[in-house]
């Protein structure tokens, strides 16, 4: 039996990826058992046959230890970018590496002290669970290479397989919705290295010249701050939307109703938004940084530490849209090479 340990997955795009690595095992009938965070609200992680609820991360120890006394497990993926806290005698252990925060040459520059720390002491847990793991799998070359220097870790034992959720991204594609003129969206939970504060300081700017595209984002209400700014631009006149937490779907329809998407996010592990813009038609407006050139060919690029850049790009593509082309997919999805290596 394979065990997932998912016990730190509950939002995002790590969310949509389980969801969706969950539908290809019951596909082929693969058994599992699933560790999952308290806070996951997906119904189908949480009706999956066999599952146990962790409520902190601490806890995994405990949990592996009666989940290897009662269950026959002779893999065990973990989605939590940690390796698993303790080995499973005699089996495949695999770690799915999808925090670029817990890389060192990650941009913190958007990042408070609080959270530097706390990525510091995760950095020193991961080094020190490093070897409980017999593969690492990574969603780029680029990150692999980074874990790779950082952490020491054989390169032999690391492997390349990006996926997602390519049949509800074809469902969508399949209802035929209609773009919106000079609709922009950036579909992502605010995190810090997203860089939202800049990106709606180039919206602001954008407001003072007297333009105001529409603007799609997923704020969720705890992060106060930026729902306060969202608030006060529109009040002054600006067209931005917030949906806050959103299902996978909505995210999708709400991608696909957008001419462009905009993607000012300081580092990626892969860049699900990206993928998913690009496979839904949108022209693709992104950051002058490394992990872009692993998934896609953007139709523009912007400075993302430069509010300025961002309205200047903006204005040209509002006045010149012909000559902002398409983008392209330079990624692929590999779902059947993971899970190969799993089962």
């Amino acid at each position: 039996m394979l065990l997932i340990d998912s016990s730190q997955v509950h939002i995002g795009g790590a969310l949509v990826l389980l969801d969706y690595l969950i539908e290809e095992l019951k596909c082929r009938k693969i058994e599992y058992v699933i560790i999952i965070d308290k806070r996951c609200k997906s119904e189908n992680v949480l009706n999956s046959k066999h599952k146990i609820i962790s409520t902190t991360f601490l806890m995994r120890k405990y949990l592996y230890s009666f989940l290897r006394r009662n269950y026959n497990i002779n893999s065990v993926l973990s989605l939590n970018s940690f390796a698993a806290p303790i080995r499973i005698t005699e089996a495949k252990t695999v770690t799915y590496f999808h925090n670029s925060n817990l890389l060192s040459k990650s941009n913190f520059d958007k990042a408070s002290i609080k959270f530097r720390i706390s990525q510091t002491i995760k950095r020193f847990y991961l080094r020190l669970k490093l070897l409980n793991s017999d593969y690492y799998v990574f969603q780029s070359n680029l990150v692999a290479k980074m874990f790779i220097e950082e952490y020491h870790y054989p390169e032999e034992k690391s492997i390349i397989a990006p996926f997602y959720d390519d049949s509800l991204m074809r469902e969508i594609q399949l209802n035929s919705i209609s773009k919106v003129h000079n609709r922009f969206c950036f579909i992502s939970i605010p995190y810090s290295h997203k860089n939202h504060n800049v990106l709606l300081e180039a919206w602001s700017l954008l407001l003072e010249e007297g333009v105001s595209p529409e603007l799609i984002l997923t704020i969720p209400e705890e992060y106060i701050d930026l729902v306060n700014i969202v608030n006060n631009l529109n009040k002054k006149g600006a067209k931005i939307l917030n949906l806050g937490i959103v299902s996978a779907r909505k995210s999708l329809e709400e991608t696909a109703k957008s001419e462009y998407c905009i993607y000012p996010s300081l580092s990626e592990s892969l860049g699900l938004g990206l993928v998913e813009a690009q496979k839904l038609g949108c022209k693709i407006i992104a950051a002058d940084m490394d992990y872009v050139d692993q998934v896609i060919v953007p139709s523009l690029r912007i400075n993302p530490r430069s509010a300025k850049d961002i309205k200047e790009k903006v204005l040209f593509i509002l006045k010149s849209p012909d000559n902002v082309c398409d983008s392209k997919l330079l990624m692929k999805n590999e779902i059947e090479k993971l899970i190969n290596i799993l089962i």
